[in-house]
């Protein structure tokens, strides 16, 4: 449950400024995401090739390749393609297992080597494809005042804007919204920081055909998963993030999708933030301002920091903020 309000910052272009101004927000696909680590899925690919060579030799026939090494990295199939020379420099292991070898010089090491990476490189497109369904918002519990870096950042170098976003929670049963609320609430994620890159599971992988992607449970909450989780060095975010699905049946109201993302309804706006000296258009922030009957803000220099003013007229016009180069 989210129990305060929080901030999204826009870059002010001109459909940031309509999305808002109709109570609506967009959410994108994460093939857009500014950092390509962000929402990441692995698949370990050599605990992929020896899953797959149990499921179609056996376990015991992947346990004697790899016995025919000392070096545990080797390539299983560069040690299948020594299956003849292994025979004269590692005699004991023919007398042993006599019928193993046999079995395998009959394999095309070359064929199945190329079945096993085609079927990998399926399992990963097919995943980033329903990875790539999902729309995704984000959200910081970042006062606007003391979020300097972000403003810079996702804000087109403070030449955007800021919402403050607010929910009511007493009132999700009885108010106007209230399965919208009640819903939205569901979606929303508080991001995790690690240095860490989640990796899907061989054997609950090939458990799954690759026509059943979409309604793998498990795929299904690894990728909603990854979506949540942040490399530690964006720590300073506090990030929350709403994670709807495209068709999803407990949130229908989605809309104007693309190839970029989607739109839900979303009227929970309280207030707008900007920076008076470099905002592209004050004008569309006071005309959003007066359909929503909220206040904007300000973001102006003062001698502790950083301030919100919601009138020009305080702003002390002598405290000149000098540009870089012009001191």
């Amino acid at each position: 449950m989210i129990s305060f309000p929080l901030y999204s910052l826009f870059s002010g272009e001109v459909y940031d400024f309509s999305t808002i101004k109709n109570g609506e927000l967009f959410l994108s696909y994460p093939r857009n995401f500014n950092d390509p680590f962000d929402g990441a899925i692995l698949i370990d690919l050599n605990e992929f090739i020896k899953e797959y060579l149990s499921r179609r030799f056996g376990e015991d026939i992947v346990t004697i390749i790899l016995e025919f090494s000392n070096d545990k990295s080797e390539d299983v199939f560069s040690l299948l393609s020594r299956y003849k020379t292994v025979k004269t420099s590692i005699p004991i292991c023919a007398e042993i297992y006599p019928e193993e070898f046999d079995f395998f010089s009959n394999i095309d090491v070359n064929k199945l080597k190329e079945d096993c990476l085609n079927l990998y490189n399926d399992y990963i497109i097919k995943i980033k494809e329903f990875r790539n369904e999902y729309g995704v918002a984000c959200f910081t519990s970042n006062l606007p005042e003391n979020n300097m870096v972000m403003w810079a950042h996702y804000a087109n170098n403070y030449k955007g804007f800021c919402c403050k976003f607010e929910f009511d929670y007493y009132n999700v049963n009885t108010n106007r919204d209230t399965n919208g609320t009640a819903n939205i609430l569901k979606h929303f994620h508080k991001i995790t920081y690690t240095n860490k890159i989640p990796c899907l599971n061989a054997k609950k992988l090939l458990d799954c055909p690759l026509d059943k992607i979409k309604t793998s449970k498990y795929i299904n909450g690894f990728v909603k998963k990854a979506l949540t989780l942040k490399h530690k060095q964006w720590k300073y975010e506090n990030e929350y993030r709403i994670i709807i699905h495209k068709d999803s049946k407990f949130f229908e109201k989605t809309f104007n999708k693309n190839n970029c993302g989607f739109k839900i309804a979303f009227p929970y706006l309280k207030s707008l933030y900007i920076n008076y000296e470099k905002c592209v258009d004050e004008a569309s922030i006071v005309d959003i301002a007066t359909t929503h009957n909220i206040k904007y803000y300000g973001l102006t220099a003062s001698q502790n920091g950083a301030i919100l003013v919601n009138d020009t007229s305080v702003i002390n016009l002598h405290n000149i903020l000098l540009e870089a180069g012009h001191i």
